[in-house]
């Protein structure tokens, strides 16, 4: 298998997508840079991870008991058509990374898409010639969980199947410089070179036992094998291994495969053959893993990965042999029996002692019985039992799928014989696939007979949520729906199916989706008077807008439209992201390289000005340009292209804009419409949620606290619950400007003080400048309660005055007036009570200057 790039940094693009920390975030002085080098005459393109580390504590943040550290990572990768962007490294053992180390104790950092959010797996990055390049190879079940720095218990295998993010930390806490080069990081299940080998722990050491058999493609058993598929005679096996010596003079391969064959001579030694299966594969559990590497050293025995090819593959040997029922083993050992019969020649020439009957040691006992009692338990030994079907789990799945896609495309019952067949393997197999019940549900619907499909669609889903996530309830429903209108029950259809459009939304489900509103859209052409009933009695509800939306994206395309809303919804997730950040002009900068040929269209072009419009105005609300952002909420509200998740981020900033104009009257008026609409259990949980933490900063802003206090909680609780960690900190906030002003300074601060980190996380400039602003006012709290320490109330001045430093250097970045200038009013003010009017001053003439700025900038 090839392996599995994850980083390349010797692409220029890659080091763009990830993000340096360090203690520096928490008011710490260690520095930390991820620079792009380019390639050199004697050192590949790379990335350099450099800084110095400092352990110094910040004087003003008493709560900050350890620094000293410094890491990067990459981004979240984003959102596809399918879902999060995650890395599947499953079918690989290794992690590899080329590096050139100075020496430090550096982390390799891995996060997965796990329930715990905050879990990192980490190993150390163990390097032999620091100061040049060299391949590291870790395995992924030797990294070790932890949590904020501290290794938890139980240790859990790593979801390899979902990475979300790789990086690499330095936390030794030693004073001085760090470098680091980085040109790449793979998967892969083979070492690279001769240096890669020392790193995986020597496991290409294997015992003299058996040699590696090589089978070349050209060869005829080679051919052989492909030509019998799955179920290999054992001849074919006996002409493989047999022209290979083994390890034990005078030995073939084939001779120690017969004498293991043999071995297995009841169905107990079956038993005890699976059960230790788990000898030949490294130990999953820590404490025994430097226990298995000694003895597998000792016995020169080489233990398999439990994540190869072929240890994967003996796991689900053992797995599924587990999962038979006694039945199901007892006819797997007649089987094996039958099977290995026409070796017993062979077995004779080299034990002249083994007779007949010595295929069983339970039959070596019955003195004169031993053909009858062989007769009745095995049957024939020189043929297999016909009349029963063996087949795997995974063959039946398949064979199963290919049914169902006939019997959708042609519409025909499943015929009689494949029935018996199908019925014949799923019959006495515990773990049949459901899939067997949605066909039983398909045929029974062609044959017209409801209550048999209804129980059997019942079945299939009951099944399917159990072993799945309930994803597939859309299904259910939408397949209830088609039904049901097919028997005549229309009325039933058109709700199931409603659900069904409701619930694929809220799954994301596009596919489903679509075809929903495609089937609701006919329908409703078929039947007018049905859905005129169901419009009448509100069941729609806001399903109407998904018949418009439905109608304007089948005159433009077909299912290309799927892929361009998914699309455009990454598109204004990047947009969003730039002007949370401040980066303006980068996302204007990103809408002008379109291509202009996609402009013609109408609909694209409609899409691009409604976004600049967006930026725009989140721009002119920032600088306080209240008029223009005015009109171009006004233009926005008229523009066709304002989906639902557009019309209400419109609302919002048009909320801000009256906000901003301290016309609170109107502004709690909007609020209260947008609220009004959201008040269904279909509305968005992230926009509900964003409505009563705007409603409670407005509250704030009236003078009026109070009245938000029970709604920032509410909103913080369901916030929590849920993990919306943005809109959690933002109603925190929201809470602790009120304790401010019930004059509970402590508490706010300390709320503050936790969340903070995150915060600085989430890259939301005027969220960070927001809450640096309550924090400050916070210590501003507590030094007017200091009065009788004068030294004390220095030190909270001076902590209110970093905070407030903090949130200017937020509100500057996204260019906010009104933030910019609140920040130097209240530093101006702590100058004066300081005694320093010539900053203070200074501070006055800086808002001056802003002010100034921002009026020839509006003119």
């Amino acid at each position: 298998m090839n392996p599995y790039k994850l980083l390349d940094f010797t692409d220029p693009d890659t080091i763009t997508i990830c993000k340096t920390m360090s203690d520096a975030d928490l008011g710490g002085f260690s520095q930390v840079a991820l620079e792009q080098i380019p390639q050199s005459a004697t050192e590949p393109a790379h990335a350099r991870f450099h800084g110095n580390i400092s352990i110094e504590l910040p004087r003003n943040r008493p709560q900050v008991q350890r620094t000293g550290y410094a890491a990067w990572r990459n981004r979240d990768r984003g959102i596809t058509l399918f879902g999060k962007s995650l890395w599947d490294v499953d079918p690989y053992a290794m992690l590899a990374l080329r590096v050139k180390s100075d020496g430090r104790k550096y982390f390799v950092n891995i996060q997965t898409e796990s329930i715990v959010y905050t879990d990192i797996h980490q190993h150390r990055l163990h390097v032999r010639r620091p100061g040049e390049w060299e391949t590291v190879l870790i395995r992924w079940s030797d990294f070790v969980r932890t949590n904020y720095g501290e290794v938890v218990e139980p240790q859990k295998e790593m979801l390899t199947q979902k990475v979300r993010t790789l990086g690499i930390g330095l936390t030794d806490r030693l004073p001085g410089p760090f470098d680091l080069a980085i040109s790449a990081m793979w998967a892969t299940n083979r070492p690279e070179d001769r240096e890669a080998d020392a790193n995986v722990d020597n496991d290409n050491r294997h015992d003299n036992l058996f040699d590696v058999v090589v089978i070349r493609p050209d060869s005829q058993h080679y051919k052989d094998l492909l030509s019998h598929g799955c179920a290999i005679p054992i001849d074919t096996f006996l002409k493989s291994t047999i022209a290979y010596p083994s390890g034990i003079p005078g030995r073939s391969i084939w001779d120690m495969l017969l004498k293991k064959l043999w071995e297995l001579d009841s169905f107990d030694a079956l038993h005890l053959f699976f059960h230790n299966l788990s000898s030949i594969l490294q130990a999953n559990d820590f404490s025994q893993r430097d226990e298995d590497e000694r003895d597998s050293s000792s016995h020169k025995r080489m233990l398999l990965s439990r994540r190869s090819l072929l240890g994967g593959f003996v796991r689900r040997a053992q797995l599924e042999f587990t999962r038979l029922q006694f039945h199901d083993g007892i006819a797997l050992w007649k089987d094996f029996v039958v099977y290995r019969m026409p070796t017993l020649s062979s077995w004779r020439r080299r034990n002249p002692g083994v007779g007949y009957y010595n295929f069983d040691v339970n039959l070596q006992n019955q003195d004169g019985h031993q053909a009858l009692m062989a007769s009745c338990t095995f049957g024939e030994l020189t043929e297999s039992n016909a009349s029963r079907t063996m087949s795997s789990n995974d063959d039946l799945v398949k064979l199963l799928e290919c049914q169902v896609d006939l019997m959708q495309r042609t519409g025909d019952r499943l015929p009689q014989t494949a029935k018996t067949s199908t019925q014949a393997m799923t019959i006495s197999n515990p773990a049949a696939p459901s899939l067997s019940h949605y066909i039983l549900f398909l045929d029974a619907w062609r044959a017209g007979d409801y209550p048999s499909a209804f129980e059997y669609l019942h079945r299939y889903f009951d099944y399917t949520i159990q072993t799945h996530d309930r994803s597939y309830y859309q299904y259910a429903l939408l397949n209830l729906a088609v039904m049901q209108a097919d028997f005549g029950c229309f009325y039933e259809a058109i709700i199931a199916m409603n659900e069904a459009i409701s619930t694929a939304r809220e799954n994301d489900d596009l596919p489903c989706l679509n075809y929903s509103l495609s089937w609701l859209y006919h329908f409703g052409k078929a039947h007018p008077a049905e859905m005129e009933n169901i419009r009448k009695k509100s069941v729609l509800g806001t399903e109407k807008e998904a018949l418009s939306f439905l109608k304007t994206k089948a005159k433009e395309s077909q299912m290309w439209s799927l892929l361009g809303t998914k699309l455009l919804s990454e598109a204004k997730f990047f947009l969003s992201n730039l002007a949370q950040k401040g980066r303006y002009e980068q996302a204007f900068a990103c809408l002008d390289d379109l291509n202009k040929e996609s402009m013609r269209t109408l609909k694209n072009n409609q899409f691009y000005a409604t976004f600049r419009s967006i930026l725009k105005l989140q721009r002119h609300l920032h600088r306080g340009e209240l008029v223009a952002a005015e009109y171009i909420v006004t233009r926005l509200q008229k523009s066709p292209m304002l989906t639902l998740d557009l019309h209400f981020t419109v609302t919002i900033l048009e909320i801000e804009v009256h906000v901003r104009k301290q016309d609170f009257s109107e502004a709690l008026h909007r609020l209260e419409q947008l609220a009004t609409r959201l008040n269904d259990n279909e509305s968005d949980i992230f926009q509900r949620l964003k409505v009563m933490a705007l409603k409670a900063r407005i509250y704030d802003k009236a003078g009026t606290p109070l009245k938000g206090f029970s709604l920032a909680l509410r909103a913080a609780s369901i916030a929590h619950k849920i993990r919306l960690l943005p809109l959690l900190w933002e109603t925190i906030g929201a809470i602790s400007r009120i304790l401010v002003n019930l004059e509970e300074f402590g508490a706010a601060i300390r709320l503050l003080n936790s969340i903070m980190p995150q915060v600085l996380e989430c890259e939301d400039c005027s969220l960070a400048g927001y809450m640096f602003s309550c924090l400050a006012d916070g210590y501003m709290g507590l030094a007017g309660k200091a009065k009788s320490s004068i030294l004390q109330q220095k030190e909270q001045l001076t902590k209110a005055l970093t905070s407030i430093d903090r949130s200017f250097d937020e509100y500057s970045r996204i260019e906010d007036i009104q933030g910019q200038c609140e920040m130097l009013s209240k530093k101006a003010t702590i100058m004066h009570l300081n005694g320093d009017p010539v900053l203070a001053n200074d501070c006055a003439a800086k808002y001056l200057d802003i002010k100034q700025a921002a009026k020839e900038q509006t003119e």
